[in-house]
């Protein structure tokens, strides 16, 4: 069986309507936005993703890409 690696970004992505979830990837993913910026923005929105989160989903080195 394929295994699934944990990610963060993909559980909060989870819990969010599509539309919210594909905005969510669009900024994470979207490097006009400094990571720490990003970080602090989602948290004023109530979004805790910390920055080595963000990182490693943005670089695709979490469980969301195979490597």
């Amino acid at each position: 069986p394929k295994r699934i690696r944990p990610c963060k970004t993909r559980e909060v992505k989870e819990t969010l309507d599509a539309k919210d979830s594909e905005i969510l990837e669009n900024l994470i993913m979207s490097f006009d936005w400094p990571v720490k910026t990003l970080e602090k923005a989602l948290a004023e929105k109530g979004i805790m993703l910390g920055e080595g989160v963000i990182r490693k989903h943005r670089h695709k080195l979490c469980g969301c890409y195979d490597r």
